[in-house]
């Protein structure tokens, strides 16, 4: 009865460790592979596809042109460098490559026309 005892008790550390080796793998490998995109919060936005939803006009700042967008269902002040006329049409689709939260705007690029 005591070599049974044993016996399972030494199958069971060889397989509690393989386990472990294997989790720790699995870890590396995530930790290894770098930081992934945020997923909430503002830095989120970075990257997505927006559509204009008023007329793009100057700012204060000449170099600037200030509009509405449609982020997610929602409307969002957008910010953008430029002219006016470089100011994109309605429903122009473009792409956020920063964002500011505390003053809810979004700086926005590449413009192109649906």
């Amino acid at each position: 009865m005591s070599e049974l005892v044993v016996a399972l008790t030494v199958a069971l550390f060889i397989a509690g460790g393989i386990y472990l080796l294997l989790e720790f793998r699995e870890t590396y490998r995530a930790n290894r592979d770098g930081p992934r995109a945020p997923v909430s919060g503002p830095e989120s936005l970075i990257g997505q596809k927006v559509k204009v939803l008023g007329v793009f006009e100057p700012s204060q700042d000449k170099n600037k042109l200030l509009g509405r967008v449609l982020i997610d269902g929602e409307d969002w002040s957008a910010e953008m460098d430029g002219r006016f006329d470089d100011a994109p049409e309605i429903g122009a689709q473009l792409e956020i490559f920063a964002v500011d939260p505390s003053k809810l705007k979004v700086h926005v690029r590449g413009v192109t026309t649906q």
